[in-house]
């Protein structure tokens, strides 16, 4: 039996990752106005959506050939965020491997492919973090508004993805995508 991914749907639920950037409760309101992004709010979230949106279509596109690196002298403030951004996608893929990995390995059945290069899972760490860089590109912060932003945004997708990887997971499985998958550790 054949299963088709439907993109569209799991699009949409990515949505409940980026939620993590309009989080929830007025305490995270009033940390987000105290930092300076009350008003960008609206902005980051849209540009982080679209961040994960358009990890779907890599992903639906299938592999490319890796693209040359430049290497570029980064500014002391580069420099902290992409630590900041590097430690926020480490964090999480450490504190959620089992379920990464289980997650990898069904949406690379999806996908028609044997594994899932590193980074191609579209709600996965490194796509968070892309999507995170992608969205304060946006707007003109101060660094250490951005570190901050990626503390609290490490925070919170810290408890809003758990949930989701364990709903997708269950959900592929009872769609029969690798039904009797099991964590190798």
């Amino acid at each position: 039996q054949e299963v088709h991914l439907d993109l569209d749907r799991a699009v949409a639920a990515a949505g409940l990752a980026a939620a993590a950037l309009d989080v929830e409760g007025e305490a995270a309101r009033l940390v987000a106005a105290h930092l300076g992004v009350g008003r960008a709010r609206v902005q980051l979230r849209e540009a982080f959506e679209s961040s994960i949106v358009s990890a779907f279509q890599r992903l639906r596109r299938g592999p490319t050939p890796p693209a040359a690196r430049e290497l570029n002298l980064l500014s002391d403030d580069d420099l902290e965020e992409q630590l900041a951004s590097e430690q926020m996608v480490e964090s999480l893929s450490r504190r959620y491997a089992v379920s990464l990995e289980m997650l990898e390995q069904r949406i690379a059945v999806l996908a028609d492919r044997m594994a899932l290069a590193a980074g191609d899972n579209p709600i996965g760490p490194v796509a968070l973090g892309q999507a995170m860089r992608d969205a304060l590109a946006t707007a003109e912060l101060t660094t250490s508004v951005r570190i901050a932003l990626y503390k609290f945004t490490e925070r919170e997708l810290g408890t809003a993805v758990a949930p989701l990887y364990d709903r997708i997971n269950a959900r592929l499985g009872e769609v029969g995508i690798l039904p009797r998958l099991l964590p190798s550790t």
